[in-house]
């Protein structure tokens, strides 16, 4: 089992970075395969520069009322490097984030790398608490006449505005003997419609985009089997909701 300890990195540095020039001579007015390769290699290390990508994956549990009972991250530092030679770069650590490989550290709170040439995964962490997270749904389910009933779920955007959600996607189960379901949503421009899928005994709501600070309102009247005995308050839910977020994480990780 790998070993854990409290870290949080902060900052990735370069130490020494140098950048590096070519020059190339052709003999001839062809262009072959080898002078194209080596010229494309050639302006791959005169852009001498290195992306990272911090990506978190959250989970979470709220209550009806949109309280947060429980929440944690596991993120991991992806890197994309063209730095040619690869110089020394440094990763600083501080408290609050577990690293989920100790090893990778030649001494506490740093680690010290050579990037290799192309895409790589530095490290994964995780963080098994939050106080606060991108998005809160609160949900309710009233009891309409002739044996049917409607679900509400609010969506709030708990992001700065500045900050927007993509490829949202909005879900709550529903009782086994529901028949059929109309669905809305408000503001209705910012939904790509709603799907009632009877297999899953569940209905959805996808969204390209969310903006920080706004809310939606999804609603889904349901009619139920008359043969059947009404459904209870039971057997709906648990909701769900699935999304993207660039350019921000949750745990204030910097790369």
């Amino acid at each position: 089992m790998p070993s854990t300890a409290s870290r949080r990195p902060v900052a990735v540095a370069a130490a020494g970075c140098s950048s590096s020039s070519s020059s190339s001579s052709s003999i001839g007015g062809g262009t072959t395969a080898a002078t194209t390769a080596a010229a494309a290699a050639a302006a791959a290390r005169r852009r001498n520069e290195i992306f990272v990508d911090v990506i978190e994956r959250v989970s979470a549990v709220l209550t009806p009322a949109g309280q947060l009972m429980r929440a944690a991250v596991d993120g991991t530092i992806q890197m994309k490097s063209y730095l040619d030679p690869p110089p020394l770069l440094k990763l600083a650590l501080t408290d609050q984030i577990s690293i989920n490989d100790l090893s990778l550290f030649e001494s506490e709170g740093l680690l010290l790398f050579k990037p290799p040439a192309g895409e790589f995964s530095l490290l994964n962490y995780s963080l098994p608490y939050l106080l606060s997270v991108p998005f809160r749904l609160f949900p309710a389910v009233e009891e309409l006449a002739h044996g049917k009933a409607e679900v509400t779920l609010r969506l709030r955007a708990d992001l700065p505005e500045q900050c927007s959600a993509a490829n949202l996607c909005v879900s709550v189960s529903i009782p086994k003997s529901t028949t059929s379901a109309s669905l809305e949503v408000s503001p209705p421009i910012l939904s790509q419609g709603g799907e009632f899928i009877p297999s899953e005994h569940r209905v959805q709501w996808l969204m390209k985009k969310m903006q920080g600070g706004s809310e939606v309102v999804f609603r889904a009247r349901l009619a139920f089997n008359p043969s059947l005995p009404l459904p209870t308050r039971a057997e709906f839910g648990p909701a769900t909701l699935g999304f993207e977020v660039p350019m921000y994480n949750v745990s204030s990780l910097q790369g």
